[in-house]
């Protein structure tokens, strides 16, 4: 066939394990989307060897094209290879007793693909189609594969790097072979089978907005745990060096992460996306600097604080709040109002801030001294004393 998809090195591997097993193979070049080319294909067969079982796997990738800036021409291309073949298929053998009707699908059309509308769209198609023939009573089977090692559509290395970030795991095509005939054999009119690292796929993915799907899979963690001591080396400094060491941090990580020159100079106020960041990388660096800070972050966090510059005041400020700086700012404020202010209404500000102090003392410790030593402290402390 002219157009092969995904998994087109695993369905020569399906082929020669068919041969293996003594099933006759007859390969006939033709376009699935031409249905007149498909149908002088199906005529072409040699009688003794009747079409038993269909397995599609034709298909290309889509443009790359945003969803918004998506023509319709492109649209078509991409329809056309899948599900207009597999519509063809299904027509035309729509009078056989077939022991199979395998689709190759996609996982893009279970969790979507960033700039694949139109492929994520079209192996939807095939899964739907899948769901109307058993509907008919008729088999079918639309796989939901991941990636596949060895060849297919997410061989080119830059794609497959961009893959395992984003936690699609590649799996060798005899595994995958052998999980065709499990499908078949199960019944179901839609799988997907994908070696998956749930953690990172829930992250990268749900980057963006949301996932609902990924998060009843693979639910988040609860927090970052104890921080470590570098959290604490940050927290202690203050605010100004504290952002220009998280800026520092940032830049450093960027250079590693997107494979940029060490002795690169980084624009704070260059965007994430500008330097080559996407929802992979992003998810990266918001698992380094949380590990760095010791403060749960979120995934969104490269899309909230799109520069370097943005993102480092953000950090600053959360590091700084649990520090405890906004409290003793606001004390420090109060210390200076209060230290002009007319004796009664000092007076009671400090009944306030006892009543106050009595509330917020851990169970069962109290505030001990007598009435005179405790007023005595909060004046000390506030210097009206």
């Amino acid at each position: 066939m002219s157009r092969r998809g995904a998994a087109a090195a695993g369905v020569d591997d399906l082929r020669r394990e068919l041969a293996r097993h003594g099933t006759a193979v007859t390969a006939v070049a033709c376009d699935v989307s031409d249905r007149a080319q498909l149908a002088a294909a199906l005529d072409s067969l040699p009688a003794e060897h009747p079409v038993t079982a269909v397995v599609h796997a034709a298909g290309v990738l889509g443009p790359g094209t945003p969803l918004r800036d998506l023509s319709v021409a492109e649209l078509d291309a991409v329809l056309a290879a899948k599900v207009a073949g597999a519509e063809n298929l299904a027509g035309l053998l729509a009078d056989r007793a077939l022991d199979a009707f395998v689709l190759f699908s996609s996982g893009a059309a279970v969790w979507g693909i960033a700039g694949q509308a139109a492929y994520a769209a079209a192996n939807a198609g095939l899964d739907a189609l899948a769901q109307q023939r058993q509907a008919l009573g008729r088999p079918a089977t639309s796989i939901q594969w991941g990636s596949w090692a060895g060849g297919g559509l997410a061989s080119p290395d830059d794609l497959a790097a961009w893959m395992r970030r984003s936690g699609t795991l590649s799996m060798e095509p005899e595994r995958a072979v052998a999980a065709v005939h499990e499908a078949v054999e199960d019944g179901a009119a839609t799988v997907c089978v994908a070696g998956v690292d749930w953690d990172r796929l829930r992250d990268v993915y749900s980057a963006a907005r949301p996932r609902t799907l990924l998060e009843e899979l693979a639910p988040g963690d609860t927090g970052p745990g104890d921080p470590p001591s570098s959290a604490a080396l940050l927290a202690a400094l203050a605010p100004a060096e504290r952002r220009a060491a998280l800026l520092g941090l940032i830049s450093e990580q960027t250079v590693a992460l997107l494979g940029y020159d060490d002795d690169a100079e980084l624009s704070p106020d260059r965007s994430f996306r500008d330097m080559g960041y996407d929802s992979a990388a992003g998810v990266q660096l918001r698992n380094l600097l949380a590990t760095a800070t010791g403060t749960k972050l979120p995934p969104t966090m490269v899309f909230d604080h799109p520069t370097p510059a943005k993102l480092a005041t953000y950090l600053a400020g959360r590091l700084g709040e649990q520090a405890g700086e906004p409290v003793m700012e606001r004390i420090a404020a109060l210390q200076e109002v209060l230290a002009s202010a007319a004796p009664d209404v000092r007076s009671a500000a400090v009944d306030r801030l006892r009543a106050i102090a009595l509330a917020l003392a851990p169970a069962g410790e109290g505030v001990s001294g007598s009435d005179e030593e405790i007023f005595s402290l909060i004046d000390r402390e506030l210097g009206l004393a």
